[in-house]
């Protein structure tokens, strides 16, 4: 065993459709290969069936037919390590490669022109809503080991206690590189820097819109 293997349940890895090297091991490296593999034979394809691209035109089919199969449930895969992260991140990078108009700019200028956000940004996105999803009930989830709130006083300090919202969560430790990088952790610091009011939107939506204007100030903005 080494430090990229997960433990899940079976029937929770056959249900998300996740790659396995048995019937209980998950490697993330293989599953971001296998996901980057199969959203860049659907890129040929769209590739050989369409020669002319406009910014209208990509966005729709890369959207509808490429990205969702490098996001599907990353909150529960979202690497870690950045040989995976580029995997993933590449597919998107020669993505817009597609669009000769804007071929020779940066990466980060076409993401800009086509108002994307890379995909790592996106799965941090994904990851709050999750937890929002999770700590208000819209996702039920039986924890092994549960989200632990900060006391009045935590940890970092009184002070820090008092300016932020009662929200806010412990950082589980671990030397399990897996457990370390695991949802509630990844979302801990951008969590608990949100403001009252985001983290206690009255609903989903209205959280997404909250965060969005978060992100946006962090220049993190998403589509």
């Amino acid at each position: 065993m080494n430090s990229e293997t997960i433990f899940f349940p079976v029937e929770f890895l056959t249900f998300i459709n996740l790659i396995l090297n048995n019937p209980v091991i998950l490697t993330l490296k293989t599953h971001c290969q296998h996901s980057a593999a199969k959203a860049n034979s659907i890129l040929g394809q769209l590739r050989q069936a369409f020669h002319a691209w406009n910014p209208q035109s990509f966005i729709s089919l890369y959207t509808a037919f490429i990205r969702r199969h490098l996001e599907y449930a990353t909150s529960v895969w979202n690497p870690h390590r950045r040989a995976d992260v580029r995997i993933i991140e590449n597919i998107q990078r020669r993505a817009t490669k597609l669009l000769g108009r804007i071929r020779d700019r940066s990466y980060q200028d076409k993401l800009a022109i086509l108002n994307l956000t890379t995909l790592e940004s996106r799965r941090s996105r994904d990851d709050l809503i999750s937890h929002f999803k999770i700590a208000n009930g819209l996702l039920d989830v039986n924890w092994l080991a549960s989200t632990k709130l900060m006391s009045s006083i935590a940890c970092h300090g009184p002070a820090n206690a008092i300016r932020g919202h009662k929200k806010r969560i412990f950082v589980q430790l671990s030397n399990c590189p897996e457990r370390t990088n695991f949802l509630n952790n990844r979302v801990a610091s951008t969590w608990n820097n949100l403001a009252s009011s985001t983290v206690n939107a009255p609903s989903l939506n209205s959280f997404k819109a909250r965060l969005d204007i978060h992100l946006a100030r962090t220049n993190t903005t998403t589509t």
